[in-house]
């Protein structure tokens, strides 16, 4: 047995069947969606009565009401400072984000100020995260070394000017590598494209490049004039001292790079600072876990070595490994948001079917 029901858009009368009664149908004559249980009357109790056509009313314009932006609470420090326009994107309703460009996270200063090395590392955890995302990354990032390794085998066989611009191409293809591992690990969607995003932060990415550069130099500078200088000298208590202060002064070098280079590019891709801010953004969450974060960092690397050495092409899939799990310890360490342990996104319910009802004009 089927109701009639009058539309409350256009008070079209519709028949609709009984099975859908209580259920959400669309007015074939204005397309306004209702419920199907408002104002219904038994079709052998009130027959419908012909109506004359008329014109569908307008629809109302749309509208929208803009949700409160929420903030994030401030930080109480000493002498109550804090930044009132600290901004987190986290904290911004999604609906209210949407249809307008997402804003960047100011650069600088207390954007850096809440990292803590207050943790633990787990490099097992690391790895559960890096087996969890494999899959999803794989392929990409085997594309992508090629894509890497044909533009760096063009610009080497270029005399000069070949080296050179691969100088300040470097950078921010490298970085590319670590931009998918961080957005796959953090849930967002990402595509093959982004591999190049680097080149979105190229003005503190080759900035980073040169400092790490240069700290490098000054680094190990001091053990290779002393080598010099005993070696011009030919005696061989100066030689034997010149190697003891070269092997402390690479220790030394490996502290400091270490602590202070480590997560750097993930700094500037996932915080948006600059490559001094990111320098010291190392170096603070690595107080107190140099030994644990080496120890870490050498594992990582035997993994890719090992997948060299047991084939050459093996080094394409312990690649990906290797980056997912470092970039899942950045995540854990200092990043703006938790590494996920599923590497399938998050869905949301699909919307209610609608039904079309039946015109009884």
């Amino acid at each position: 047995m089927s109701d009639i029901i009058q539309c409350p858009q256009c008070d079209r009368k519709l028949r609709v069947p009984e099975s859908l009664r209580g259920k959400a149908v669309k007015c074939p004559t204005c397309g306004a969606t209702f419920a199907a249980e408002t104002d219904i009357v038994e079709a052998e109790e009130q027959p419908a009565v012909d109506m004359p056509a008329r014109r569908p009313a307008p629809p109302p314009e749309d509208f929208k009401v803009e949700a409160p932006v929420r903030r994030r609470a401030p930080t109480e420090e000493p002498g109550g400072d804090y930044d009132e326009d600290a901004w987190d994107e986290d904290f911004e309703p999604e609906e209210n984000r949407a249809g307008r460009p997402r804003r960047r996270r100011r650069r600088g200063g207390r954007a850096l100020d809440s990292l803590s090395n207050d943790y633990a590392i787990d490099i097992g955890e690391w790895f559960n995260y890096a087996k969890a995302n494999y899959t999803a990354v794989l392929g990409p990032i085997i594309g992508y070394v090629f894509i890497y390794l044909i533009i760096t085998l063009v610009l080497e066989f270029i005399p000069l000017v070949g080296p050179l611009v691969l100088l300040f191409l470097a950078p921010p293809l490298q970085a590319g590598f670590s931009i998918i591992c961080l957005k796959q690990l953090k849930g967002e969607p990402w595509a093959f494209g982004d591999c190049f995003g680097g080149f979105n932060y190229y003005g503190a990415l080759l900035g980073n490049f040169f400092l790490v550069l240069l700290m490098t130099i000054g680094c190990l500078l001091p053990a290779g004039v002393v080598f010099a200088v005993a070696g011009l000298s030919g005696s061989r208590e100066m030689l034997i001292g010149a190697f003891v202060f070269l092997v402390m002064n690479y220790l030394g070098a490996i502290y400091v790079l270490i602590r202070a280079t480590l997560f750097n590019v993930q700094f500037i891709v996932d915080h948006n600072c600059g490559p001094i801010e990111a320098i010291r953004a190392s170096w603070t969450i690595s107080r107190g876990h140099f030994w644990g974060l080496l120890g870490s960092t050498i594992l990582v690397g035997l993994i890719i070595v090992l997948g060299y050495l047991a084939c050459v092409v093996g080094v394409l899939f312990s690649l990906p490994f290797g980056l997912l799990a470092l970039n899942a310890g950045y995540l854990l360490i200092g990043g703006t948001r938790s590494p996920r342990p599923s590497p399938e996104p998050q869905r949301r319910p699909p919307p209610e079917r609608l039904h079309d009802a039946e015109d009884m004009d």
